[in-house]
């Protein structure tokens, strides 16, 4: 561990217990100054040399025990060696947590000394925004706050009541230190809302609060968080960690998602949640195909409630519920659905142990379709989300389609009791480019789902010119609705110059049925560097 000498602002190093030191928590600016730079400070004046100048001669001025040494990430860890990196970051909670106090800079707030009084900016900090400074606030004994003149503004003790405010952790766990009783999904919570400048930061700044170490990977992006929560299930049992809102995920009816959310954020709703302390089923073991872990189930009409050893606020008469789907081809395989935590009242422990079913818990977002159908359709017309089309109409009317604004998406379930009545299927969808090129066009995608043999459902596009083109190209004999109306084509092209666009069709079988997916796509000419390959939106 380096830390810099307060006498000679030179940098020591200690390999084993280090001596007394303050530790400062700030936000990056855009001048920091690095630990190569550090060294020929001469040379090199900015605004980050005047900040640790600073706050070595606060901590001079302020303490009256001997301090020797001081801590800052910037100048105390060699971020050109990815190992020293590493081990810092892993370190950085308990380095925080055994400093003798820690010095909170405030560069975006001023203290009104005259008045003595402290204004809203200290609630509108961007230091209560970032992710690494949760633990900073945390793990010390001590949090000093000091404003951009460095002026002392008061401790983490005398302002806790509005610190919890802001940041929605318990005034008792911020006096005390009691913080490591809070569930995961309440540590979760107080995540929620906090920025990182890198994507992996925001599992790699959690790591101290929930005692976990592991290798740091920059690049692998969102995986990261996935990582962190595996690394939490083989320490804990804990089942708050599958506690978060899975209806922020917004997928469509024909979609699932994993038993693990995608970053903190899913956690914001999760904030008055609990774990018990010997949960019902016990600990979860990660695997390649998923979570497998012993849960109580309730059966329901489309889906199954998974019911966690969890209380929401407290109450123990009722138990905080996630809604899972079985895999028709495999009974013990559930998928977990874009729905919202349930509460589900618990009239006896005994008839929740004999309820309890070991399950696996898919890890990833997966297709996934009720047992009863006999055909299925998923038109993608923004599978990216990047350009400027949207659905209008659907003819025939009366079709059972689903369209997903969100997810950009449309999709249709065929029971297997109607799949034999017809040979096949025809609807024309109907979509809108509402931003130039082409603002006001619309294209006719024509789909042909064949009930006996969907390999040879195809597609087709027109161009829809005007309204009455529109209206004519629609109409049709209801007669035609189950006729074959043309021969097979797995892709149709319309190219109006500027754009082109395909829409290509794929057979395949899924979970006991067979499946097709069409997926629109637009493309613009390759010597336009400012237009490229995009998706439908």
């Amino acid at each position: 561990m380096r830390l810099i000498n307060l006498k000679t602002l030179g940098l020591e190093t200690f390999l084993a217990q280090p001596p007394p030191y303050v530790i400062l928590s700030h936000t990056w600016g855009l001048d920091e100054l690095t630990l190569q730079e550090f060294n020929g400070l001469e040379s090199r004046q900015s605004a980050g040399l005047t900040k640790i100048l600073n706050f070595c001669k606060t901590i001079q001025s302020q303490l009256s025990l001997s301090v020797e040494h001081c801590w800052i990430d910037t100048c105390c860890i060699d971020k050109t060696s990815s190992a020293e990196l590493s081990e810092a970051i892993n370190s950085m909670f308990r380095w925080y947590r055994q400093s003798h106090c820690c010095y909170a800079f405030l560069s975006d707030v001023e203290y009104d000394t005259a008045d003595d009084t402290l204004g809203s900016d200290f609630e509108k900090s961007r230091w209560f925004t970032r992710g690494f400074t949760l633990q900073e606030l945390l793990a010390p004994l001590d949090v000093f706050f000091f404003d951009v003149n460095w002026r002392y503004i008061g401790s983490k003790a005398s302002l806790t009541e509005r610190i919890s405010a802001i940041t929605r952790i318990p005034q008792h766990m911020l006096r005390d230190r009691t913080f490591e009783l809070a569930s995961v999904a309440q540590k979760m919570s107080w995540a929620a809302k906090r920025q990182t400048t890198r994507p992996e930061d925001v599992a790699y700044c959690l790591l101290g609060i929930f005692g976990v170490n592991m290798p740091l990977l920059y690049g692998e992006g969102s995986k990261a968080f996935t990582r962190l929560q595996e690394e939490i299930l083989k320490g804990s049992e804990d089942q708050s960690i599958f506690a978060w809102d899975a209806f922020k995920m917004m997928f469509s009816q024909l979609e699932s998602v994993g038993a693990l959310a995608p970053s903190p954020e899913y956690f914001e709703r999760s904030g008055n949640i609990s774990a018990l302390p010997f949960p019902v089923g016990g600990e979860a073991s990660t695997s390649s195909k998923g979570i497998s872990i012993r849960l109580p189930l309730e059966q329901g009409d489309s889906s199954d409630l998974a019911l966690l050893s969890c209380l929401f606020d407290g109450d123990l008469g009722s138990r905080v519920a996630i809604s899972v789907r079985q895999d028709p081809s495999d009974e013990t395989f559930y998928a977990r659905e874009a729905l919202a935590l349930k509460r589900v009242n618990v009239s006896s422990p005994d008839k929740l142990i004999a309820s309890t079913k070991r399950i696996t818990l898919g890890r990833g977002n997966r297709f996934i379709y009720p047992s009863s159908s006999g055909l299925r359709c998923l038109i993608r017309y923004s599978p990216g989300g990047t350009s400027g089309w949207r659905w209008k109409s659907s003819q025939p009317e009366g079709m059972s389609w689903i369209h997903a604004r969100e997810s950009q998406s449309l999709s249709l379930d065929v029971p297997r009791s109607s799949t034999s009545l017809f040979d096949a299927l025809q609807v024309t969808h109907v979509f809108e480019r509402h931003v130039p090129p082409l603002q006001g066009v619309c294209v006719g995608l024509e789909l042909c789902l064949k009930g006996w043999q969907p390999d040879e459902s195809w597609v087709n596009l027109v161009d829809l010119k005007s309204e009455k083109a529109e209206g004519d190209s629609l109409q049709g004999d209801a007669d035609d609705y189950y006729s074959v109306l043309r021969v097979s084509a797995s892709s149709a092209s319309l190219d109006w110059g500027d754009i082109s666009l395909t829409a290509r069709v794929e057979h395949f079988y899924a979970y006991d049925a067979p499946m097709v997916m069409v997926t629109l796509e637009e493309t613009w000419p390759v010597e336009d560097e400012a237009m490229q390959t995009s998706d439908l939106s």
